[in-house]
């Protein structure tokens, strides 16, 4: 099992650089998860680049329904927020690190799963804490 974190997963939702490396991570057979970031960052993301111009209103629309199919169909697990927010509020503290970013730390730790991510910083504290980290550049 895995955990996706925003990062990697907008990067391979809108074609970003590295982003097709995330793919095989969505295999359902590897039982990826995130937690519930993931939606709302998605979304934000896909209001920027409409916002933008750099995808037209119908595009980011479909992008957000294939995400939210994606998890209402358990090919992504999402996980509540909530419940790693103590951890992930520890690990921001200790490493000066956001908070956000924090909580896929704690969703990999709590479950001892591996994190694939884009943000080098993020990796950098995830293995500080014995996670495996797959980065996607």
């Amino acid at each position: 099992m895995t955990v996706i974190d925003s990062s990697a997963y907008i990067a391979y939702l809108i074609g970003e650089e590295g982003g097709e490396a995330v793919r095989p991570w969505l295999d359902p057979e590897r039982a990826p998860r995130s937690v519930s970031l993931l939606l709302t960052e998605s979304g934000n993301v896909l209001w920027k680049y409409y916002r933008a111009g750099a995808i037209p209103k119908q595009r980011a629309i479909e992008l957000f329904t294939m995400t939210l199919n994606i998890c209402r169909e358990g090919v992504i697990r999402v996980e509540p927020d909530e419940r790693y927010g103590d951890l992930a509020l520890r690990l921001a503290i200790q490493h000066s690190h956001p908070f956000y970013a924090m909580l896929f730390v704690a969703l990999a730790m709590e479950t001892h799963e591996g994190l694939v991510t884009g943000d080098a910083l993020q990796a950098q504290v995830a293995k500080q804490c014995g996670i495996e980290v797959s980065v996607i550049c």
